[in-house]
């Protein structure tokens, strides 16, 4: 292919490049929740795990310790920050998290560009891969700990194995691809969602050569065996269950309640100690949802070996097999718990942010929530895409809309092959409603994967009919970076190296001791400061900043709704923190701004780091609450005793 060497040089070194940068700038990052072992989150944890490795016998032994669950289903990232660990000799600090989340950046930009080049050409492969390594959202996630971007290498590795099977046969291709799916399933706890992508590109593979034939003919060709008509019964008989389950939920769990030798009925435990209506209340949503899920799953596998044949769903079985082999043993009952429990919490119990205090105070506003609340529904998500990836999404639309009009013109078998192209790219989004997953941003970043691969297709249709298309293309590519890279630069980095900038600024100011209010508010700030670094201070507790009489102050962010709020209902509340008259004025009128030595952004100050919550992204893009006032309260400042004048 024409210039493929040096297009692949190019964003080589354009995607290690920023990638090395990357770890340049966040070499002292730190943790952004409390150090405390009895409150850590995901990245902690898995911190601390990998810190252990040398300990483990299996890798499934990284799951074994205590208050650890968080680490299930994430089993690669994990093996990956255990590289980086030793790599970068830090088994404490969140920088080679951050290096093994970033880290796939770059693979998986070289990977799609040898996908594009495969699939239509060089110049379109050079063109996705630019659009996806300009992305912030890709690189928000690593700084976050987004292990999606983990899952998205193994997609694009597997596809790229699956495409060997054009030119080779030869079955060791199919089963590196089905190792990659593994590997893919035990990244992020929701790669489940680019299961359709991964079959997509083996199908696209496979019919590669009879893509331009009738789609009658197409079906006619797939449906030559008896095994379609066996699909159809086994999926008419679970759909029927499932109904049955559905409309008769409470009868099962009465009949399971006052039958005492059913099998089933242990189902219901304590039965002695609780009511008939505690299990309505408890167990009638699982009765509902898991025949659902069985019918979903049974749906799409059933799909996948209809259009991918038998011998390749046995062949990608044999590599999934061995990848899950690897990861499990050697107890591998033990091993499925611990993935299935994370299964099971992530698509059955679906449990939301809306919770405790946080349902209270909705209610105050009339709104009513619960533990499954989804937020804004299917609104949010146009908002949450064009607030994320706004140019992706801009020219992912305009492309949807150009090929449109084309179908009116064009012969049957291209109209159904991009209508199946459209309904693909937007597979990680429609998994995502489907199984009715958390709204929030680190998961729907999927769907930007599908809006790469079908601008790829929409510019090998549309490339050859304008010759204005490449120069115009190439201008929005750069206007998207700058708008990026601006973005990136002047608000998702620094709202993320919050703790690490005030650090500095104490260091350069040459402070030792300051104040700091008392307040639950400090939560994300001076409380989770490492120790190390904090007892190189004298931090003196106030409860009003009155009582600071000299000296430096450090004020944490007081807006109780954005994502710099603790999760606290002692937090809860519309003004946020109002118990200090001189912190009122200072905001209200915003002359902090013009006394404070230094301003910090935080994760609530930020338009995008807000939505990484399913609560504050409800609030910002639905309700409209985080508003520029709210964003200005989640900052953080830093101001010196003596400029408190406040006039009287």
């Amino acid at each position: 292919m024409e210039n493929f060497g040096y297009n692949l040089i190019f964003i080589s070194v354009l995607a290690f490049g920023l990638w090395f940068l990357f770890l340049f700038k966040t070499r002292r990052a730190q943790f952004m929740f409390p150090n405390n072992p009895k409150q850590w989150a995901d990245n902690e944890m898995m911190v601390y795990v990998a810190s252990k490795a040398y300990e483990w016998k299996w890798p499934s032994k990284m799951h074994c310790y205590k208050d650890v669950q968080y680490t299930r289903m994430k089993d690669m990232t994990v093996l990956l920050l255990v590289f980086f660990q030793r790599l970068l000799r830090d088994k404490k600090g969140p920088w080679p998290l951050m290096a093994a989340l970033s880290f796939p950046i770059a693979i998986s930009s070289m990977l799609l560009y040898v996908l594009g080049s495969f699939y239509w050409n060089p110049k379109i492969g050079l063109l996705v891969a630019t659009f996806y390594i300009i992305s912030i959202w890709f690189w928000e996630l690593s700084l976050f700990g987004g292990h999606l971007n983990v899952a998205t290498m193994f997609l694009l590795l597997g596809a790229l194995f699956g495409i060997k099977m054009i030119n080779d046969p030869n079955s060791f291709w199919i089963i590196l691809s089905g190792i990659s799916l593994g590997l893919m399933l035990f990244s992020s706890a929701a790669s489940w969602r680019y299961l359709p992508l991964f079959f997509g590109s083996l199908v696209y593979v496979i019919y590669y050569n009879t893509l331009s034939i009738s789609f009658y003919d197409f079906l006619e060709k797939l449906s030559q065996n008896y095994i379609p008509i066996i699909h159809l019964w086994i999926f008419g008989l679970l759909f029927i269950l499932n109904m049955l389950t559905h409309v008769f939920a409470k009868n099962i769990i009465t009949f399971l309640f006052r039958t005492k030798f059913s099998p089933f009925s242990k189902l219901l435990k304590n039965r002695d100690n609780n009511s008939l209506d505690h299990y309505f209340e408890k167990r009638l949503y699982k009765i509902k949802e898991y025949p659902k899920f069985v019918l979903y799953f049974y749906t799409f596998l059933a799909a996948i070996i209809f259009l991918i044949g038998i011998k390749v769903f046995i062949l990608i079985g044999l590599g999934f097999g061995f990848a899950f082999l690897v990861l499990t043993l050697p107890d591998i009952p033990q091993s499925l718990r611990y993935y299935f429990s994370y299964i099971y919490m992530s698509y059955v119990t679906k449990g939301t942010g809306f919770g405790g205090g946080t349902i209270k105070e909705f209610a105050k506003k009339g709104i009513t929530v619960s533990g499954k609340f989804r937020g804004g529904g299917l609104k949010w998500l146009p908002k949450i895409y064009f607030r994320m990836a706004p140019w992706h999404t801009a020219i992912y639309l305009i492309f949807i809309a150009t090929l449109s009009i084309k179908l009116f013109y064009w012969p049957a078998e291209q109209i159904w092959v991009t209508i199946s192209l459209i309904l693909l790219s937007l597979s990680p989004t429609l998994w995502g409603e489907l199984t009715g997953s958390v709204q929030a941003s680190r998961a729907y970043s999927s769907g930007v994967i599908g809006y790469l691969l079908f601008i790829g297709y929409g510019s090998y249709i549309i490339a050859p009919k304008f010759d204005f298309f490449w120069p115009l293309v190439i201008t929005y590519i750069i206007v998207a970076f700058i708008w990026n890279l601006y973005y990136f630069i002047t608000d998702i980095y620094p709202s993320r190296m919050t703790i690490t900038n005030l650090l500095q600024s104490l260091k350069k100011l040459c402070i030792k001791e300051f104040y700091t209010p008392k307040i639950i508010y400090n939560k994300k700030l001076i409380y989770s400061i490492e120790p190390g670094f904090l007892k190189e201070y004298k931090v003196n507790f106030i409860n009003l900043l009155s009582e600071a009489k000299n000296g430096w102050i450090v004020i944490p962010p007081t807006s109780s709704i954005s994502l710099s709020a603790p999760e606290s209902e002692e937090s809860l509340g519309s003004e946020g923190y109002r118990d200090d008259p001189i912190l009122n004025y200072l905001l209200d009128s915003k002359s902090i701004e013009k006394i404070a030595a230094y301003k910090f952004k935080m994760l609530g100050s930020s338009p995008f780091w807000n939505q990484e919550g399913d609560v504050s992204t409800y609030r910002d893009l639905i309700l409209g609450e985080i508003d520029e006032n709210e964003r200005f309260k989640s900052h953080a400042w830093l101001v010196h005793a003596n400029k408190l004048n406040i006039p009287t």
